[in-house]
């Protein structure tokens, strides 16, 4: 899976779509300038998919969203 830039809410960051298993997500990197307002995305489209839940993730002290679709 290779990351691709993608805006959320105004922030600019990298995404991995997990579209090949069982609970396909986008992997969403949350920049450190990011408020909030990054996660308020239930509900919306992004990449061509409509984002249905969230969850957050923590690997190696870079913080994620996980946008289930």
């Amino acid at each position: 899976m290779k990351p691709f830039r993608i805006i959320i809410n105004d922030y600019e960051t990298l995404c991995i779509d997990r579209n090949n298993e069982s609970d396909p997500c986008l992997v969403i990197a949350i920049p450190p300038n990011a408020g909030k307002d990054i996660a308020h995305i239930c509900g919306t489209v992004v990449n061509n998919h409509l984002i249905t839940r969230i969850d957050y993730e923590v690997i190696d002290g870079t913080r994620f969203i996980l946008a289930y679709y």
